[in-house]
């Protein structure tokens, strides 16, 4: 529910080195996302736009439940905060935590304290939203879906005791396992074992995926420890009298948040093996990543990691010098919480545009959109003639299949991927690469001509 399933995409790059289209000289990509649950591809697309000809992008993004939705707005703020306001380091592991824990350590939680207060201004405002965030834009989005994001934002400037996220996460183990939770270990190594790792994700370490599974913590840092609860991970959140409630954690227990960012990466030296084992964990594949892509973001330029390539080798702890601005990150937490509006803005992304959509939009798309997208990208379960019917001619359709959905037995992905083969056919859609059930977690298309 909170992460997606498959690696973070450039659509341009897909698009472009695919051949897909027709219409190779236009000005302005429209690229919609339909249930992507996370803003992994939204974020690399914008990311990487200086490696492609230039032109303007817009990406429409809709999903079903709002708490995505604020969940996307609040990583793109966070990747886009200017250098002299948060650093690109603690940029990379502000957003892996938030992303994908359910415990944050105590300066990640101010920080989402202090930007709660300026969401609930921007869910409410949409003039101080365009002026904070020019990228974004809500304006299509319904009144009633505005208010839900308002008592989103509401929610995640509340106490922590509000989401006991442990006793939460227990919960849905012992329903996920059911007689199997007294021997979760095991499960939870033969998960790894049989189904993770075959199939793509032999860069997650055991020891990070089983520990993830134990308590919903995926990435960490020996020279910290996380120890409040992420209140982004509390759904439905609604407003009841003066207060705001929530269900519980209602995510993903199985395969984890691993697969958006630390499944591979450009530097081939952190994917080295030694000894057969993976020589770099899961978190230093993630931070370097996500380090790429809010680097790329800022300044269009590649990213040139440190010269010396043993630096943090084996999980050491680094020592950083505080700054005037890293020290003066926490005060600013309770500054804020007065509710005043942030005078800066966000750091600027030209040619480049963000647009929510209502969250029932896929079953209107075909209808309102008629053939006016160069890509779409969409999970298997929304394959279907109501988003087809949005593209253009030949437009490039990114396909997730359930590779990663470590609940599904493997001759079902098989089967899977073959009704999807299927369904492309009646369709008219044309296969642009062959697919390895097994191995590939995304389909490559060409919309019917």
């Amino acid at each position: 529910m909170w992460w997606g399933y498959s690696p973070a995409l450039d659509l341009v790059e897909e698009y472009e080195r695919l051949g897909a289209g027709t219409d190779d000289a236009a000005e302005e990509l429209e690229i919609l996302m339909v249930g992507a649950g996370d803003g992994r591809h939204v974020l690399k697309t914008l990311a990487q736009r200086y490696r492609h000809a230039p032109r303007s992008v817009r990406l429409w993004v809709t999903e079903d439940l709002m708490d995505q939705v604020a969940r996307q707005m609040l990583l793109l703020t966070l990747a886009l905060e200017p250098t002299d306001v948060l650093g690109l380091r603690d940029k990379a592991r502000f957003f892996l935590e938030l992303y994908g824990n359910t415990m944050l350590r105590p300066g990640t939680a101010s920080y989402l304290r202090r930007k709660a207060d300026q969401l609930v201004h921007m869910a409410t405002d949409l003039d101080f939203q365009v002026q904070r965030m020019p990228l974004l834009r809500l304006d299509r989005l319904r009144y009633r879906e505005r208010d839900q994001l308002e008592n989103i934002f509401k929610l995640w400037r509340s106490p922590p005791t509000i989401f006991p996220v442990q006793q939460c996460w227990d919960r849905r183990l012992r329903s996920h396992l059911g007689t199997r939770y007294d021997s979760r270990v095991g499960v939870f190594d033969w998960d790894y074992h049989m189904r993770l790792a075959p199939h793509g994700g032999q860069s997650v370490t055991a020891r990070e995926y089983k520990r993830w599974r134990g308590g919903g913590v995926a990435f960490t840092w020996l020279e910290t420890e996380p120890c409040e609860p992420n209140l982004t991970l509390a759904s439905g959140a609604v407003q009841v009298g003066q207060r705001v409630c929530h269900h519980g954690y209602l995510g993903d227990v199985v395969t984890g948040p691993f697969p958006a960012f630390g499944l591979g990466c450009e530097d081939a030296s952190m994917l080295r093996r030694v000894s057969g084992h993976q020589g770099r964990s899961t978190t230093d594949i993630a931070e370097r990543n996500v380090t790429r892509l809010m680097h790329e973001l800022l300044h269009q330029t590649p990213y040139i990691p440190p010269s010396c390539e043993d630096v943090g080798w084996g999980e050491g702890v680094v020592i950083t010098e505080v700054t005037e601005v890293n020290a003066a990150l926490g005060g600013e937490v309770e500054a804020s919480r007065g509710g005043k509006k942030e005078t800066y803005s966000a750091v600027p992304v030209e040619g480049a545009q963000v647009v929510f959509l209502p969250g029932g939009a896929r079953t209107y798309m075909a209808r309102k959109f008629p053939r006016r997208f160069h890509a779409l990208w969409l999970p298997q379960r929304l394959f279907g003639p109501d988003l087809l019917g949005a593209a253009r001619p030949g437009a490039l359709v990114a396909v997730e299949t359930p590779l990663f959905h470590l609940n599904v037995r493997r001759d079902d992905v098989a089967r899977a991927a073959a009704e999807l083969d299927a369904a492309a056919k009646a369709a008219g859609c044309a296969p642009l690469l062959p697919l390895d059930p097994l191995q590939d977690s995304v389909a490559m298309f060409a919309a019917p001509q």
